[in-house]
């Protein structure tokens, strides 16, 4: 396992179908991948309030005066890249830090199909619909899989912060919520309102489904 996800799903399993009637050959193939293990004790990242210059003291809403301002709060890359004032805190979903392989990405279902027909003794043409269906489903049911339900394209998620890719909201908010408007100015983003998004442009995490491919292609015997 990485410290994000795990390398390989758990079990893989692969079928193939060949039909042949007189002239004419069909080949489905059906692949399923279940799901990887993900989740580790870094998944969620806070504001240190130690680089906040104020308090929300004149924030009525504020569940206590001494909490961090985050306006004035102030992040700055060092040379070696990281981020002073950032640290790991526990999964505001869970209650506690993440362990290790948490979680369980959706399972994968794909199908292809070739077909193909024998023209005459020399020339036979083939069509390859390549990810003719794509399925996900299953997995951990957790808050982030059911604002983003598995489907034929979400099929995997990743984590982040306010400094990482999916800019989760974590601790970097004002008042008694994120959702709290009078206090922020804004209405909170959904799609900033979960620890995990779908790994749509992650390819590290291997859950990427591939798009719908058709090739033809013809075979001629000299």
């Amino acid at each position: 396992m990485g410290l994000d996800f795990s390398q390989h799903s758990p079990n893989v399993i692969s079928a193939h179908l060949h039909y042949k009637r007189n002239r004419f050959t069909i080949t489905p193939a059906v692949t399923f991948n279940e799901g990887q293990l993900y989740g580790n004790p870094s998944d969620v990242e806070g504001i240190d309030p130690r680089v906040c210059k104020g308090n929300s003291a004149e924030i009525p809403t504020a569940p206590r005066s001494t909490q961090a301002n985050y306006t004035t709060c102030g992040l700055s890359a060092v040379q070696n890249g990281s981020t002073p004032g950032v640290l790991y805190i526990p999964n505001p979903d869970t209650g506690t830090f993440d362990g290790f392989g948490s979680f369980r990405q959706p399972n994968q279902l794909n199908l292809s199909l070739q077909v193909g027909y024998q023209l005459t003794p020399r020339v036979k043409v083939n069509f390859l619909l390549a990810n003719l269906v794509n399925a996900c489903f299953g997995g951990s049911t957790e808050p982030w899989t059911k604002q983003f339900p598995p489907n034929s394209y979400t099929c995997g998620y990743v984590s982040g912060g306010p400094t990482g890719t999916s800019y989760y909201v974590s601790n970097f908010y004002n008042g008694s919520s994120p959702n709290d408007r009078k206090a922020n100015g804004v209405p909170l983003n959904p799609a900033f309102a979960q620890p995990f998004t779908p790994a749509y442009a992650d390819t590290n995490s291997l859950v990427l489904p591939n798009p719908f491919n058709a090739f033809l292609q013809f075979n001629i015997t000299l």
